[in-house]
């Protein structure tokens, strides 16, 4: 296998190893906090098991990759002579995802939504223990940014799985939980937004690199994407939740609306960053 192949499945892994991280990561942190209630833990307990279980997966197999990557081809993804450097680059992080995803899946089987916040912070952990934040010199706080970056950007991108308002879900259930998410997210969220700026620019290595650089564009990119989510959040809150209250048959309906685009923007976003950082890079590197 050619090394530009070998690129292209590691940015395939990536791009779903960040979703099904998030997604998992996500979920568990709104059903420890209450977003999702008791009753409504056994809907969502087999996608977010789903997930972690792909995180897992594609941790092991991104470690083959990266493997193959320092040798001679696909040949080389066993080479256990290569896997001392492998894992001396990419072992805290592995270690960190691979524990943070155990643990959200026996914070499921045994219902302790404490385990399950445990294992959300452990996933997002992983996020600032590798990649360029790492790579900086000094690194100072660009990793523990970009592990709050992550918790934050998890928690928001589960929105549209436990906010979805499904037939099984009745409008009370539905306000309570959008009426939860929206206490937490009004602080959260802007957090999110200065964070990503300010890493953005950290890690470009200022403002002209920001827009000249392909890997600051890219960065730029997924700011305005998630301006626009940020947006749509900020309809949900004010708008759309008041008419869930009074009228649920068409709150519901912008509802479904604005989560669907949301999503999309959050794909969009996973993308830009898995561009980012496997293919372009920071500028100089």
């Amino acid at each position: 296998m050619e090394p530009h192949s070998l690129t292209l499945w590691l940015l395939g892994i990536k791009l779903v190893l960040y979703a099904s991280s998030l997604i998992a990561a996500g979920i568990s942190l709104h059903l420890g906090v209450g977003i999702i209630e008791a009753e409504g833990r056994r809907r969502v307990a087999l996608l977010v098991s789903a997930a972690a279980f792909c995180a897992i997966v594609l941790t092991t197999a991104r470690l083959f990759i990266i493997n193959a990557q320092l040798g001679d081809g696909i040949s080389a993804a066993l080479d256990l002579e290569n896997f001392a450097w492998t894992w001396r680059a990419q072992g805290a992080f592995s270690m960190a995802l691979l524990a943070g995803s155990i643990a959200i899946i026996l914070a499921l089987s045994f219902k302790l939504p404490w385990l399950g916040i445990a294992g959300s912070l452990a996933l997002a952990l992983s996020f600032g223990l590798t990649g360029h934040s790492q790579a900086l010199d000094p690194p100072g706080l660009a990793p523990w940014s970009v592990v709050l970056h992550v918790l934050i950007a998890a928690f928001w991108f589960a929105a549209p799985f436990s906010l979805w308002p499904s037939k099984g879900l009745s409008d009370g259930a539905l306000l309570a939980r959008l009426e939860r998410f929206s206490k937490i997210a009004l602080i959260a969220i802007p957090v999110l937004f200065a964070l990503g700026a300010w890493l953005a620019l950290r890690l470009s290595g200022g403002v002209t690199q920001l827009i000249t650089s392909a890997y600051g564009q890219a960065l730029l990119m997924k700011l305005i994407v998630a301006g626009i989510a940020l947006g749509l959040g900020g309809v949900n809150k004010f708008m759309t939740t008041p008419i869930v209250a009074k009228d649920p048959a068409r709150g519901r309906r912008l509802l479904r609306r604005s989560l669907s685009i949301e999503a999309l923007a959050f794909v969009a976003a996973i993308l830009l960053v898995g561009w980012a950082t496997t293919v372009s890079g920071p500028p100089g590197s």
